[in-house]
């Protein structure tokens, strides 16, 4: 069973018009087109089969925010679903993720779904985006809904570049902090510690450890290179396992800066998603679930994804949320309130998100201000510790040699 696209025109008009029919081969094809229609052509549709060679890395974020953005335009000026395909087909400069639209787009005209078609790419569009466009076809608000993903993935967009630019000033002074460390104690401290010893001198306790230190390095490297690969294996396997990840989370939720910045960030995301959510039209318990599976931290997804069964039984969301106070500001479950109660709790789960974004695009536009000095405190004392381990046993052996001189 194969799918043609057949053209054609009606009595007494000359618009020409497009449809689908499944068949096993053109002749019947031809046969299933009603009858009073013109045919103007008649071909099968080729669906292309997805491109396995590529991962959804070849899409960037920034691709699906001008998909979502433009599509929401396009079907506002009133365009056609399919119409907006095909210009979003010629517009996008991603081979991969062209080829996805014209899947979709192909998948449309066989009679599918715009919200199945993307189900077939759980790589590339989310669960949520699947189940956000669903609602909007079914309620017939797509292109409010397209607007309200794109919204969404504007604001992840600025999150996750926000964070990379934050990151850039702490990674290179580790970086440099780590390889001025490595090649000390690789190059510069085995040499000493020949001197040293040539002196047959007692070290000092700093000296010693250094020496000890870079004796272990440089005896048993192919240890330490295997325990970083085995890191680098098995740690992503290791966040898969529940416990494992709950007791990382909750770690980072108590870790100074990291955590207050984790706890706002997840705030941001909970009710922005949510909120996004109720306003396509999705049902709160669908909502909810769809919420939980956002939530990077499993600490607060796992809060979230409890909140269901107490939802179903009516329990307001702000009455929830007041049980868990430890990752709930008061402020979030104020707001929540005075959303429940004027009946505008979308919007108001929106306007919270973007209270909570707004303090951590400042928290870390002013991260270089808050670690500097946590920087500068470990270099110091890093740089200290290896200045009295090789001055104070030089400054001993020089001492020593004075004290030999004969007096005059």
């Amino acid at each position: 069973m194969a799918d043609f696209k057949y053209t054609f025109t009606k009595e007494n008009s000359y618009t020409i018009e497009s449809n689908v029919v499944k068949a096993t081969s053109k002749e019947e094809a031809i046969g299933l087109i009603p009858p009073g229609l013109n045919v103007v052509d008649i071909t099968e549709i080729k669906t292309k089969k997805n491109v396995s060679l590529f991962s959804s890395k070849n899409i960037k974020l920034v691709d699906k925010v001008l998909f979502f953005d433009h599509m929401s335009q396009m079907i506002k000026a009133g365009l056609s679903i399919n119409e907006t395909l095909e210009a979003l087909i010629d517009d996008n400069e991603n081979e991969y993720f062209k080829s996805v639209i014209k899947d979709i787009k192909y998948e449309i005209e066989a009679g599918g779904t715009f919200s199945k078609a993307m189900s077939k790419y759980p790589k590339v569009f989310s669960t949520l985006e699947v189940k956000m466009i669903e609602v909007g076809e079914i309620t017939g608000t797509l292109e409010e809904t397209a607007y309200q993903i794109s919204i969404q993935s504007k604001k992840d967009f600025e999150l996750r570049s926000k964070i990379k630019g934050a990151l850039i000033y702490p990674e290179i002074l580790s970086s440099i902090m780590v390889l001025a460390g490595v090649g000390l104690i690789v190059f510069v401290v085995p040499q000493l510690k020949t001197f040293f010893m040539q002196a047959n001198m007692q070290l000092p306790i700093t000296t010693q450890i250094l020496i000890d230190i870079s004796t272990i390095i440089t005896g048993y490297w192919y240890l330490f290179v295997l325990a970083i690969a085995l890191i680098i294996f098995f740690f992503p396997r290791l966040k898969k396992n529940k416990e494992f990840a709950n007791g990382l989370d909750w770690v980072i939720l108590r870790t100074p800066i990291i955590g207050e910045i984790t706890k706002k960030l997840s705030l941001a995301i909970f009710t922005r998603t949510l909120g996004s959510l109720l306003k396509s039209g999705v049902s709160v318990n669908k909502s909810i679930e769809l919420t939980a599976t956002s939530i990077p931290n499993s600490i607060y997804r796992s809060a979230v994804l409890g909140f269901t069964h107490d939802i179903e039984e009516g329990v307001p969301l702000y009455k929830l949320m007041e049980k868990r106070t430890d990752i709930f500001t008061n402020l979030s479950i104020r707001m929540a309130f005075v959303g429940d109660k004027t009946g505008n709790l979308p919007d108001m789960l929106i306007n919270i998100a973007d209270f909570y974004q707004n303090q951590v695009n400042d928290t870390l536009s002013n991260i270089s201000t808050i670690i500097e000095p946590v920087m500068l405190f470990i270099m110091g004392g890093a740089t200290l510790f290896i200045a009295l381990s090789v001055i104070l046993p030089i400054y001993q052996l020089t001492s020593g040699i004075s004290g030999m001189q004969p007096a005059k």
